[in-house]
């Protein structure tokens, strides 16, 4: 929509005169474009008698204006569903002087960073721990674009070479207080490990976190890593 007062109304005009001719190409209906003619209708005479000397006054002033405003409410509404139909090009809406929207959505980029593990402690057969980014690890905010991470464990000495003999855990979108479950048959004391990685908007995962190891335990806490803070529980899965 212009700035100028005399263009919006010039604007109004030429609406009526594009859009009109092909109004359920722009997506609107038949009576969409009647009830807006018809405003337009009032815009163009309230204007001439406004700017007309012998009968500019404060009535007719305001009478524009207001219908002016009738114009600008109801266009909007209209350039929502014109913005929204399929078949409306950018060259149709060049020609309605309308504003050309880039409707490709924006990528997500994949995350370049990798999540580090904080506050690991195992009570029996759970892991809970917390991710922070290894490029601002006193912020527990995620890195830009990332919507949350997934997680995965092992079990062995070593940690798995191949992403395929990780076991996925399941996602978290808040990154915090993460609990992932390990078998409840294995065994007080076997080796078990953990990895992790940030994943974009749409579903672009990052570098792997380095693999941490712990201990299956027999009920009692233990600590790896980093100090023990808050142990409230959540499941990855």
């Amino acid at each position: 929509m212009p700035s100028k007062m005399v263009e919006q109304v010039a604007f109004s005009a030429n609406f009526v005169t594009v859009v009109g001719v092909d109004a359920q190409v722009y997506g609107l209906t038949p009576q969409q474009m009647t009830d807006f003619t018809v405003i337009n209708s009032n815009l163009q005479m309230a204007w001439t008698v406004s700017e007309e000397p012998s009968t500019r006054t404060r009535v007719t002033i305001e009478l524009r204006n207001n219908r002016l405003l009738a114009m600008k409410s109801a266009v909007a509404r209209l350039v929502e569903v014109i913005q929204a139909s399929p078949s409306v090009t950018s060259e149709m809406l060049i020609a309605a002087e309308l504003t050309v929207r880039d409707r490709r959505p924006t990528p997500s980029p994949a995350p370049t960073t990798s999540p580090v593990f904080r506050n690991l402690v195992m009570n029996g057969h759970a892991a809970t721990f917390s991710l922070v980014d290894a490029d601002r690890q006193t912020s527990r905010a995620k890195p830009p674009f990332v919507i949350g991470a997934n997680c995965f464990s092992a079990v062995g000495e070593v940690p798995p070479a191949d992403v395929k003999d990780w076991k996925f855990e399941g996602g978290v979108s808040e990154p915090t207080n993460v609990e992932v479950r390990f078998d409840p048959t294995l065994a007080p004391g076997t080796k078990v490990w953990l990895t992790a990685f940030w994943y974009s908007r749409r579903a672009v995962s990052g570098p792997a976190a380095k693999p941490v190891s712990t201990q299956i335990q027999f009920g009692g806490l233990i600590v790896s890593n980093v100090k023990l803070t808050n142990t409230t529980r959540r499941k990855a899965a």
